[in-house]
């Protein structure tokens, strides 16, 4: 697994190495959880010819990031990738809105996706069939809708370190209900839950995480 490559040096390393699959994230937190869940999990050495980056918001990976990739596999730049994966807050949308926001701005810019599927929680995809073949793009939306984080407007990636320190008993209900949004109690130490929290839980709080990155290792057999 490679990590935070972009721009021309993400191009030159997608042409010229034997890249399976692509993860883009909206944002940096999200590359290192991912990481360190593939290695908690032991799936980090069967992601080897995954690429993992993040495109610095939503509008850079929806507008202009992921167009790039797909075009640069269209026109046969890229020979090898057919899987790309991103992971995306859900803000103010729910998962289903957000994922055919997604899925109409490929289709402005001539990527039209068709058969939509539902995989796990928060999690869908659809494949976009080309000359080169069908390239497949799984969507993954950052958001727990679950009580007490159903009170917030904004559902972002830390919700579900939130939703994991709730579950780790690491944070006060009274701290919950005065924060107006999850990233207000999150702090960059608890990325060491990924390695010290129950499993279960774990599982729990990022199953569409572990959902893509079992995707991921499933399609490499």
């Amino acid at each position: 697994m490679v990590i935070q490559l972009k721009g021309r040096e993400l191009t030159k390393l997608l042409r010229v190495k034997e890249v399976r699959a692509l993860i883009l994230c909206e944002g940096f937190r999200e590359t290192e959880y991912l990481k360190a869940i593939a290695k908690r999990l032991g799936l980090y050495e069967d992601l080897s010819d995954v690429v993992v980056t993040d495109a610095e918001g939503i509008n850079t990976l929806r507008t202009q990031v992921l167009p790039s990739i797909l075009s640069l596999i269209v026109e046969r730049v890229v020979m090898r990738t057919r899987i790309i994966a991103t992971i995306i807050d859900a803000d103010r949308m729910s998962v289903e809105d957000r994922i055919e926001s997604l899925k109409d701005s490929l289709s402005s810019r001539g990527h039209r996706a068709i058969k939509k599927e539902h995989i796990c929680d928060n999690v869908w995809k659809f494949s976009i069939t080309r000359d080169v073949g069908e390239i497949h793009v799984v969507m993954a939306v950052n958001g727990v809708f679950e009580e007490p984080l159903t009170r917030f407007e904004t559902h972002e990636f830390e919700d579900h370190i939130l939703y994991l320190k709730i579950l780790e008993n690491q944070v006060a209900k009274e701290e919950i209900m005065r924060a107006k949004r999850s990233k207000e109690l999150v702090s960059e130490t608890d990325i060491s839950l990924i390695e010290n929290s129950d499993r279960n839980n774990l599982e729990k709080a990022f199953k569409h995480i572990i959902c893509i990155l079992h995707q991921l290792t499933k399609t490499r057999k």
